[in-house]
Formats: structure tokens, sequence, C-alpha cells
């Protein structure tokens, strides 16, 4: 989430300083690079943090933001309406790094998802994060222990604790090739 927040405000600089067209274009090409790793970083996190119970209310939570960003944005277009100079346009633009801001300087002090820490090799970090949030403080917990199932066979099924690297699996069959190509 800091490197998309890190994207959108290096695109909204090169808007916002924009004299030509061409630079304009390039700034909103960068300033799409990071929405899209802000808009899969975010909900992917929010679902692997939030507990079983809650995971479809806070990810509609946070899909609501997108309109509930708008409302300000809107607002702020029609407020700088009335100046005369090209600060008209470059405003809106500057404010956008605004919530961007906030994330890169609030991320730090998020917690690590416990299927990361699971997929790491922090074994007692996530379980403790599993027991405190998701348990209520109980490790016996049922949900712990379901979740923490369920993470260790999806970290197995999907690899996820392996290289980044290695595609060896989109050619290791002929049905696989076949699929790739």
């Amino acid at each position: 989430m800091c490197a998309g927040g890190l994207v959108i405000c290096l695109g909204s600089a090169i808007i916002a300083s924009a004299m030509h067209k061409e630079q304009f274009i390039a700034g909103r090409f960068i300033l799409g690079f990071g929405v899209s790793i802000m808009t899969c970083a975010a909900p992917s996190y929010i679902i692997e943090v939030a507990p079983p119970q809650w995971r479809g209310r806070f990810a509609a939570f946070y899909n609501c933001g997108w309109f509930g960003g708008s409302i300000p944005a809107a607002a702020i277009t029609l407020g700088t309406e009335k100046i005369n100079s090209d600060l008209q346009w470059r405003l809106p633009l500057i404010f956008q790094c605004v919530p961007a801001g906030v994330v890169v300087l609030t991320v730090w002090f998020l917690p690590e998802s416990p299927r990361w820490l699971l997929a790491n090799g922090r074994d007692a970090e996530a379980k403790a994060f599993l027991t405190k949030y998701h348990g209520n403080g109980q490790e016996n917990n049922p949900v712990v222990a379901l979740e923490w199932q369920e993470f260790q066979d999806s970290i197995k099924l999907d690899a996820s604790d392996k290289r980044w690297w290695d595609y060896s699996e989109l050619v290791k069959t002929h049905s696989a090739r076949w699929r790739f190509l």
C-alpha cells in the first residue's frame, strides 16, 4: 500500500506540474499504476486481517470509500471553479495526494497479515495475531484453529512460500503449456 501511495503522489506531482499535454498524459499513466497497486493491496489486506464474520462488511466499507472520496473531490473542483489561473485545475490534482499521503504515513503502524507472517516463517506472531484479533484472546478458539488450517493449506496450494520467479508450473505438462500459449 505504501508503494501504491508513493506512486500516486508521484503521478499527481507530474500531473500538477504539467506544462504540456504529453507530461499530463504521462502523469495520468503513472497515477493509474499507483491506483492499481492500491486497489489490489488494500482490499487484500483488509480481507486477510478482518475476522471471518466481518470480512464482507469491511470489504464493502472499503469499496464505499471510493464514492466517499468522490464527494470531497467534487467539492474541491467546485471550490476552485472561480480561480482565474492554472490553480483552477491544478489544485484538485494536488489534493488527490492527500489520501495517498495519509496511507503512506499510517501504513507503517498496521500489523502484518497473519497469512504473510505464516508464509514467512513467523508462526508464533501469526498465531498471536489470530488469537488476539479473531479468537478473543483464546488460543483454542475454533475460529483460530480453522483459520490456521486454512492459511497452512492455502500456502501449500498456492506455494506462496516459494520463489516468486519460479514459473515452471506454466510449462511442466502438455496441458499447462497449451494454456500458457
